[in-house]
């Protein structure tokens, strides 16, 4: 079955992380850090792909590089809280 290929104007929904970093003139890891620490990387936040990859989108990495505030992301579904230690009931001295 042929496939019609996209025009060449149609610019890509988004980027890898490798890509990203280079529009962003930073390290591929200084966005994988920031997205481990924050959750974010200069207000972009990437989506992670059912294949575990990132993809960063490309109307906010685009905006983040021309010096604008990135565009609002899309909401996303809450996640679970994570479990704080407590310590033991009639704890020892």
């Amino acid at each position: 079955m042929p496939t019609t290929p996209l025009p060449a104007s149609t610019p890509p929904r988004g980027y890898t992380t490798d890509q990203a970093a280079s529009i962003l003139l930073a390290r591929p890891n200084t966005l994988r850090v920031a997205l481990c620490e924050r959750g974010e990387y200069l207000g972009v936040r990437p989506v992670k792909l059912p294949n575990r990859r990132l993809v960063w989108p490309a109307d906010q990495v685009d905006a983040v590089a021309r010096g604008e505030s990135p565009p609002p992301a899309p909401p996303t579904r809450p996640t679970r809280a994570r479990r704080t230690a407590q310590p033991a009931a009639g704890g020892a001295v």
